[in-house]
């Protein structure tokens, strides 16, 4: 359901193995003649340690199906059974980094060229750049930089994702207190993203109000090849060729839909960060 899978099997037979592990050996600590009280003690937590795994490794399937409710519930039905839905997110930050930076480089192409035109050319030339001035500084400073960490984040999570669950349950089923901690970790980034990717496109495109991305990269695509055309042959009347005003609406819109996407990124992270510490506590505890 959502865009990797958490492996819950393995983290089960993983969790199991190691929860059997620990409760044998706790108990033959514990039974072991001439073994101090603290060491009975420890040895005691460790065997109620491995019976809270196995209540966890029980639970795991059951987590996997909420979280599927959870995804269902705010992504419609055609959204989900289409395979390349959840290749929507990374796609569409990937190709605004290569299309920002070629209307970047495609517009300051067209400004070096503009004062070789003959007469007017330096003046076109200074009210093109005051025209585009403000478009730069959103692709330069908001698009290109928060498309590019954003396609990082997701495809580091799509790729690593499969491996996160179960290694934060081997992790967490460990009785020490920095693998519980780096179990809660793993695991609470692991369900959250899991959950998060499916749901963030599908919000964005919905509250931008786009059918979807492919017909908005489209726009831009085409904005592009004006500017390609531009750059063959300045003369040919900017104004003519390329609307300034309706491109502007669209680099905005661009903006836009990338700062949520990063809002919705950054709150999925906190998201994880706060259950991470729930969980590390209630580990730590037991």
């Amino acid at each position: 359901m959502g865009c990797y899978s958490l492996n819950a099997a393995d983290a089960v037979g993983v969790a199991v193995a190691l929860s059997l592990l620990g409760y044998a050996v706790g108990n033959l600590i514990r039974f072991l003649p001439g073994v101090s009280r603290s060491t009975r003690a420890s040895a005691a937590s460790m065997v109620d340690y491995a019976v809270a795994c196995l209540m966890f490794a029980a639970f795991a399937g059951g987590i996997v199906g909420l979280l599927d409710s959870v995804i269902t519930a705010f992504v419609p039905a055609p959204y989900l059974e289409d395979p390349a839905s959840c290749k929507l997110v990374e796609d569409f930050f990937q190709n605004s980094v290569w299309k920002a930076a070629a209307i970047i480089g495609g517009l300051g192409g067209i400004a070096a060229a503009l004062p070789f035109i003959p007469v007017v050319g330096a003046a076109i030339s200074i009210a093109f750049t005051v025209a585009v001035a403000p478009l730069l500084i959103i692709l330069g400073s908001i698009i290109l930089p928060t498309s590019a960490l954003n396609y990082v984040i997701v495809a580091a999570f799509k790729w690593a994702g499969p491996f996160l669950f179960p290694a934060g349950v081997a992790a967490i089923a460990t009785p020490n207190r920095l693998l519980k901690g780096l179990g809660a970790v793993l695991i609470s980034f692991a369900i959250v993203f899991y959950t998060a990717l499916p749901i963030i496109p599908y919000a964005v495109i919905s509250i931008m109000g786009w059918s979807g991305p492919e017909e908005f990269l489209k726009t831009l695509g085409e904005y592009e090849s004006q500017i390609e055309s531009l750059k063959e042959s300045p003369t040919a009347g900017i104004f003519d060729v390329f609307n300034i005003t309706k491109f502007y609406e669209t680099v905005i819109d661009w903006a836009v839909a990338c700062l949520l996407t990063a809002v919705f990124v950054a709150i999925a992270f906190a998201a994880a960060r706060g259950l991470s510490q729930s969980l590390g506590g209630v580990s730590a505890s037991v």
